[in-house]
């Protein structure tokens, strides 16, 4: 009892000495090694290059200028700009690398222009972020999540803010939209005007983004028409946004996009530069009908999964289309809405190696669309097709669609259904076609084709009896060629079966001898 009493006196006088902060909550909002700091300007304005700094709290920042390189830690707290910051982050020139980890910013300014992140040039890297963007009051006005700029500072050269931006894991989400708010712009990309000797542009803003998710009103996605030389990659993502165009690429640049899904009233706008659409993306245009007019700052089509509209600026255009799914009014439209010359659209071209379009793919005096490849529901007839090969494809329900390339013939028809047409409007000579038992396939073109080894003339048409031959014998044949008849069985135990018998047999004996040692007992 007296040990167990002077334990407890013990336990009492450590916590009458401990300092009150112990006990008091930790109001500190980051720290940088072992040093706390009330605020994250603090912080920020003591650190130094290549520190990090690390949340400890929720906090509210108000534009802070990023002038050394840091990263910032912040463990699932959230910074909010306060409603009057117009920026909450600025990378303020080329030489500062800023990078964000495992948190929350949120922009919360409603009077317009308001930022999460901006840049001047240096490097910006985001990984498992958020962004949440609030809508300005007003319907003119817009607020951005992300908006990486290069700052033109100098004529030719190298002396330009060159920018860096890779963004993984990471979403831009708008908040607080009603039907009277202004606009939300997910990430900008705004690049440099600076040349070369010969008058090419030196790239000023490299752009990475790897499974990001963007939800915007205005663009998930925006280049600027008067600031070029970008290069942007788009892997993965999904951006949406619910009254424009996801992705606008007015400038004269470069962008990728593999994969993911961009879905707007638009899907892409393109105004200028070189875009390159592969790896299965879903594009969708959720406005209907298609409708475009002339816009000398700004876009100009709904209604489009891509849209082509040379600007005011009369950029070349060049459009590659490999493998990616296009769903609208129209799923590819080449418009000419600012009635450039003919010199000027000779400059614009479309180029479909493969792919899913179901809406109209078709130019109107905007440029030239060449299909290699591809599977269209309403094929233009103002779209040169390259490929040797074209059937018009007939279901049940009466749906017709346009297949182009010969893999992709064979590829539409192996499963169809009997009652299946297959139109051939176009073939080389000797073209092989494999179709299954019910097609029908009509060769109207003035050239041989083949139909499961089987010679079609030009003008000719059959229907398919039976399947194609195969190497494989058919389903329920033994070698022998009988039927439905089992192979003989070994009825020799194999080497398993005598080891899964063994514990039993052992069993069986050990329970006769106890079983006998009883006995013997009992005698």
């Amino acid at each position: 009892m007296k040990k167990l009493l002077v334990t407890f006196l013990s336990v009492i006088m450590v916590m009458v000495f401990m300092p009150t902060m112990a006990f008091a909550a930790n109001d500190n909002v980051a720290k940088i090694g072992d040093k706390e700091y009330a605020t994250l300007a603090a912080a920020v304005e003591e650190a130094e290059d290549g520190d990090t700094i690390e949340l400890l709290n929720d906090t509210t920042a108000n534009d802070i200028r990023l002038t050394k390189s840091l990263t910032f830690n912040l463990n699932g707290k959230t910074i909010t700009g306060t409603s009057d910051a117009t920026r909450v982050f600025l990378v303020q020139n080329k030489t500062v690398s800023a990078t964000f980890n495992g948190g929350v910013i949120e922009v919360t300014n409603v009077a317009g222009d308001g930022l999460g992140i901006a840049t001047q040039g240096g490097k910006l890297e985001l990984n498992d972020m958020e962004i949440r963007v609030a809508a300005p009051d007003t319907t003119a006005l817009y607020n951005y999540g992300i908006r990486i700029s290069a700052y033109n500072t100098a004529g030719n050269g190298e002396d330009y803010n060159r920018v860096e931006a890779v963004i993984n894991n990471t979403k831009v989400i708008e908040t607080g939209k009603t039907q009277d708010n202004g606009n939300t712009v997910g990430i900008a990309v705004i690049g440099a005007n600076d040349k070369d000797d010969s008058g090419a542009y030196i790239e000023s803003a490299s752009v990475k983004l790897n499974n990001v998710d963007v939800k915007a009103t205005a663009f998930a996605l925006s280049g600027n028409g008067a600031a070029h030389s970008t290069n942007i990659e788009v892997r993965n993502s999904n951006l949406t946004s619910f009254e424009g165009a996801a992705i606008y690429h007015p400038q004269a640049g470069t962008m990728n996009v593999y994969g993911g899904t961009i879905t707007g009233a638009t899907g892409i706008e393109i105004r200028g530069g070189n875009v390159n659409v592969s790896g299965g993306t879903k594009i969708t245009a959720t406005a209907d009908p298609t409708s475009v007019d002339p816009n000398g700052n700004g876009t100009t089509s709904t209604g489009a999964a891509i849209a082509v509209s040379q600007h005011t600026t009369k950029l070349p255009i060049s459009v590659t289309i490999d493998g990616a799914e296009l769903t609208g009014a129209s799923a590819l439209v080449a418009n000419n809405p600012q009635n450039n010359s003919a010199e000027d659209i000779a400059k614009v071209e479309v180029i479909i190696e493969n792919g899913q379009f179901t809406g109209l793919v078709n130019t109107n005096e905007g440029g030239k669309i060449e299909a290699a490849g591809g599977t269209f529901d309403r094929l233009g007839d103002k779209v040169e097709v390259t490929a040797a090969d074209v059937a018009e494809i007939t279901e049940n329900d009466g749906s017709v669609k346009t297949v182009v390339g010969l893999a992709n013939i064979n590829e539409t028809i192996k499963d169809a259904p009997a009652g299946t047409k297959v139109r051939i409007v176009k073939a080389a000579e000797g073209s092989k076609i494999t179709a299954p038992a019910e097609v029908t396939v009509e060769n109207t073109t003035d050239v041989s084709i083949e139909v499961n080894e089987d010679t079609l003339d030009a003008g000719q048409t059959i229907t398919v009896e039976k399947k194609p031959e195969t190497e494989n014998p058919p389903a329920g044949d033994n070698d022998d060629g009988n039927k439905n008849e089992e192979p003989e069985k070994d009825t020799v135990p194999k080497t398993s079966d005598v080891n899964n018998m063994f514990p039993w047999i052992m069993a069986m004996a050990l329970a006769a001898g106890a079983a006998a040692m009883l006995k013997r007992k009992e005698g």
